[in-house]
C-alpha cells in the first residue's frame, strides 16, 4: 500500500482443514535479496470451514469416458496449462478492482462437489456466469495473455497472468480475440461466451488461481481494491489499486 504498510492476498486450498496457520512476512528487494538488518514478522491466519453445495449431474458418456485419443489430448493440454501457470511475471500487472468478465448472472458457484452419473466426483473450481453465444467476455483486470487456444475439456480458453502468481482463466469461449503474449487492460475484449468443450450449454466458466491454489472468483470480485498509494504498475494497467491499511491485512480465500 505504501512504504509502511502492505495488503496481502493469501490463498487457501479448498480442502484445507479449518485451523490457525502461521504467516511469515519478510521484506525483500525487487531482485529477491534481503538486507543485513531485515526482519521477519509473523502473523496468524485463521482458516474458517467452507460451506459448499453438492450436486448430482447426469451427462452423456462422452463427458465422463473420453476416447483414448481425446484422453491423450486432454492430458497433454493439462501439462501445457500447468507449465503456463509457472510463468507468472514477478511484477504486478493488475491495478484496481477486478471487473466481472461478462454481464450474465451466476449459475454455479465455486466449490460445489459434483457427482457425475452417480460415480465420478469433482470439485467445481470456478464461477459459472450465464450468457448467450456471442455475449462479450472481457479481461477482469490488466495482464498478459499466456494461453489462447481451443482445448478438449474447456473449449475456447484464455489464460491471463496478472503478475505475482495471480491468474484468471476464461473457458468455453465461442470466439477468441487475443493471442498469447498480448498485453491487455482491464475490460479489454477477450472473446465471446460459447458452449465449446465439454459442456451442456453456453456460459462462461471463470477461474482464479493464486499462488497455485484455485480460489473463489466471487471473493476476488468483491474486494475493494479501488485506492492505491504505490507507484505506477505496468503500462497497460489502469490507475487504481489496493486500499491503504495500517497493518498487514491477510485476505484468506477458501
Amino acid at each position: 500500500v505504501d512504504q509502511r504498510a502492505w495488503r496481502l492476498l493469501v490463498p487457501v486450498e479448498i480442502e484445507e482443514t479449518a485451523r490457525t496457520l502461521p504467516l511469515a512476512l519478510e521484506a525483500r528487494r525487487a531482485d529477491g535479496t534481503t538486507t543485513a538488518t531485515a526482519k521477519t514478522t509473523t502473523r496468524t491466519v485463521r482458516v474458517q470451514p467452507g460451506r459448499y453445495d453438492r450436486r448430482s449431474i447426469t451427462v452423456g458418456k462422452q463427458f465422463t469416458s473420453p476416447s483414448p485419443e481425446d484422453a491423450l489430448r486432454a492430458e497433454a493440454e493439462a501439462v501445457a496449462l500447468a507449465a503456463a501457470l509457472r510463468q507468472s511475471s514477478p511484477t504486478r500487472l493488475w491495478r484496481g478492482r477486478f471487473a466481472r468478465p461478462t454481464a450474465g448472472p451466476e449459475t454455479a458457484p465455486f466449490g460445489t462437489l459434483r457427482t457425475y452419473n452417480g460415480k465420478r466426483r469433482a470439485r467445481h473450481l470456478g464461477l459459472d456466469l450465464d450468457g448467450a453465444v456471442g455475449d462479450a467476455v472481457v479481461a477482469a483486470n490488466a495482464g498478459r495473455v499466456l494461453l489462447a487456444a481451443e482445448r478438449f475439456y474447456s473449449g475456447g480458453t484464455v489464460l491471463l497472468d496478472h503478475g505475482e502468481g495471480l491468474f484468471t482463466l476464461y473457458f468455453h469461449l465461442s470466439r477468441i480475440d487475443v493471442a498469447a503474449g498480448q498485453l491487455v487492460g482491464r475490460g479489454a475484449g477477450l472473446g465471446a461466451v460459447g458452449a465449446s468443450g465439454q459442456v451442456t450449454g453456453p456460459h462462461l466458466h471463470f477461474t482464479v488461481k493464486l499462488g497455485g491454489c484455485s480460489v473463489d472468483p466471487a471473493q476476488l470480485l468483491a474486494l475493494d481494491l479501488a485506492h492505491d498509494l504505490q507507484g505506477p504498475a505496468a503500462p497497460t494497467a489502469p490507475t487504481s489499486g489496493p486500499a491503504p491499511t495500517s497493518t498487514p491485512t491477510p485476505a484468506t480465500t477458501q
